[in-house]
């Protein structure tokens, strides 16, 4: 699911995919290192209709956004090879807290293991569900992961449901219903872990962060920076500008050593588009691994249409 998850969003080097699925395993491997105090072993549940037990559950949450922190820290490091690490680490809870079983104590335990058993032995009609093209933006990774050990939950009473019926296994319609369910709870799963992936390696332009966005005038230059970011072999360059006729922008992609004062620039919008609204552009970045600081450059070259720069960033990959 790690490997699908960063193939997905295209940006994440062979490299890194590879060591996102090396270690997401590392909490099962690991049960005697759980990485928040207090911790008796290295749980991934957060559980409804019941109080969970002390120092065993409802630790799911926190432990994933631990490891997305400390992704985080070591990204604005420059080390991206460590930050995958601790990515695939911190998937692990995402994809545990999709299983409804991960969300209960007692409630249908019974089927815990038979239910995953169940899904294995599905899994070639299962695993297209985890190919999205979307996917979440977080903000709060325990918060996230919270919501979907809910979503999850919701579909935990109609798999028990399902597999207290004698034979059910050899009925089609139930067979099917059952395949629905986990599509949707893969389908979820996915974009929350591509919503994970993506929070710790975005980085947003200051001058396009929250409430910020730079104005396009009539006959003038607006610019958004992004400065002493992590970098890798691959990356993506993204903007989002909003205007009622892009075939009067120039826009250029700039970048520059930290050494340097001025910077080497790419055109990447020139009047195309006549007065369509709007442009998103996303530049794959190939080989820029020493590179921390980029520019985007948009010229206004005529007057009447006016507009913004809403978002400029890097997803690092």
């Amino acid at each position: 699911m790690s490997i699908i998850a960063a193939d997905c969003l295209n940006f994440v080097t062979d490299e890194h995919t590879t060591t996102l699925g090396d270690y997401s395993g590392w909490a099962d491997l690991n049960r005697d290192r759980p990485p928040l105090s207090g911790l008796i072993l290295n749980r991934h549940s957060w559980v409804f209709d019941e109080p969970g037990v002390p120092g065993f559950d409802n630790y799911g949450p926190d432990s994933c956004e631990y490891f997305e922190f400390q992704a985080r820290t070591k990204m604005n490091q420059y080390d991206v090879d460590g930050a995958y690490v601790d990515i695939g680490k911190g998937l692990h809870y995402i994809e545990d807290l999709g299983c409804p079983f991960h969300t209960s104590v007692l409630n249908g335990q019974a089927h815990h293991l038979a239910y995953e058993e169940w899904v294995s032995s599905y899994w070639s009609e299962l695993e297209s569900a985890l190919w999205v093209d979307r996917y979440y933006r977080i903000e709060d990774p325990s918060d996230a992961s919270e919501y979907l050990a809910w979503y999850s939950h919701q579909k935990l009473a109609r798999i028990c449901d399902i597999m207290n019926t004698p034979n059910w296994e050899s009925t089609p319609a139930l067979t099917q219903e059952m395949v629905t369910i986990t599509r949707d709870l893969l389908r979820e799963t996915a974009m929350m872990n591509m919503g994970m992936i993506d929070y710790v390696t975005r980085y947003n332009s200051p001058n396009t962060i929250g409430e910020n966005r730079v104005a396009i005038s009539d006959y003038t230059t607006s610019y958004a920076y992004i400065d002493n970011i992590a970098c890798s072999e691959n990356m993506y360059l993204c903007t989002y500008i909003t205007h009622t006729y892009i075939g009067d922008l120039e826009i250029w992609l700039g970048w520059k050593d930290e050494s340097s004062p001025t910077y080497t620039e790419t055109k990447i919008w020139d009047h195309q588009g006549d007065g369509t609204d709007n442009l998103a552009l996303c530049i794959n970045a190939i080989g820029f691994q020493n590179i921390h600081d980029w520019r985007l450059r948009v010229t206004d070259s005529y007057g009447g249409d006016q507009g913004y720069i809403e978002e400029f960033y890097d997803l690092v990959g």
